[in-house]
């Protein structure tokens, strides 16, 4: 029989509060590279302690509340670190005051969207940050740079929602940003189906583009 070694860890740190002194527990904290080919996540315990084990290289830390707290906290801002021989030890992870807070709704502009997928970031890319709506259908951003941005919703899986998805433009000038966006009705509905032509195709992947592909 084989014995499996799990690597020790080698990087700590705790996630508080925009105070810098409330530790947040639950809270989910995730470690990468900036092409993501490494990348791992975790959760704090009781007192906002999380650790990682990571070989030694340039990574970025980040930490979001749990999405099923209620906790008005967006997530901290995307801290670059250098894991070398020894570790790390005392990183410290807060989370921001949001910037954005906005709301989802289906295309009656009054049904809230639940667990809509939502992101933020701007034309370039440089910029993004990923958020979900809650029960009552709202997400909030924080920790970003002004300037122009995207906000591109999601329809989630779940539910039985009209709309399709939205795309809102928006500019963050340092002041407090609230935001309703509507889902849009889809602007073409199709049915899939498997070989017979009866039975439907659950999770089917379709694409639609012209003759360029410009669009997927």
């Amino acid at each position: 029989m084989g014995i499996i070694t799990l690597p020790l860890a080698n990087v700590f740190g705790k996630v508080a509060a925009p105070n810098g002194v409330t530790p947040v527990p639950e809270a989910e904290v995730v470690i990468r590279n900036n092409d993501w080919s490494f990348s791992y996540f975790n959760r704090t315990d009781q007192e906002g302690n999380f650790q990682f084990s990571a070989p030694e290289g340039d990574y970025l830390l980040e930490a979001r509340p749990d999405w099923n707290s209620n906790l008005p906290y967006s997530s901290s801002v995307p801290m670059e670190v250098h894991v070398g021989p020894e570790g790390l030890t005392g990183l410290m992870l807060q989370l921001t005051n949001p910037l954005v807070v906005g709301h989802v709704y289906d295309i009656d502009g009054t049904t809230p969207v639940q667990h809509a997928p939502v992101q933020i970031h701007t034309p370039d890319w440089s910029q993004n940050a990923f958020a979900m709506t809650d029960e009552d259908g709202k997400f909030m951003f924080g920790g970003l740079p002004e300037g122009e941005y995207l906000i591109e919703v999601q329809k989630p899986k779940e539910g039985n929602y009209a709309g399709f998805g939205a795309v809102a433009d928006v500019t963050l000038n340092g002041g407090l940003l609230d935001v309703e966006i509507t889902l849009e009705e889809p602007a073409v509905t199709v049915t899939v189906l498997m070989p017979g032509g009866l039975a439907p195709a659950i999770n089917a992947h379709v694409n639609i583009h012209n003759n360029t592909i410009s669009k997927a």
